[in-house]
């Protein structure tokens, strides 16, 4: 059976719509699904109007920084896969 997955050894640039793809809305997505859980949290629990809005702001900011971090993670993840990946071997042989 012939596996499906792409050879570490190739390379490309990604394409710009590539790029928003993974990371375009991640820190919008997580501020909305935040500010919609902390609000119905809050709203579930009997709690009164500020208690609502206190909920959806700390849960929209915590959504935020929760995608920062993924994006982070993936940045990271990226940079380390293409030096594992002979990225600087490549450069350097084109460079000569």
């Amino acid at each position: 059976m012939k596996s499906t997955l792409p050879s570490l050894s190739s390379s490309r640039a990604l394409s710009t719509d590539e790029v928003e793809n993974v990371v375009g809305g991640a820190l919008a997505a997580g501020a909305v699904a935040g500010a919609v859980v902390g609000g119905y949290s809050a709203w579930h629990s009997g709690g009164n109007a500020g208690q609502i809005a206190a909920g959806a702001i700390l849960g929209g900011v915590s959504g935020f920084f929760g995608g920062v971090g993924m994006w982070g993670s993936s940045v990271a993840t990226g940079v380390f896969s293409a030096f594992a990946g002979g990225a600087p071997q490549r450069l350097a042989a084109k460079s000569t």
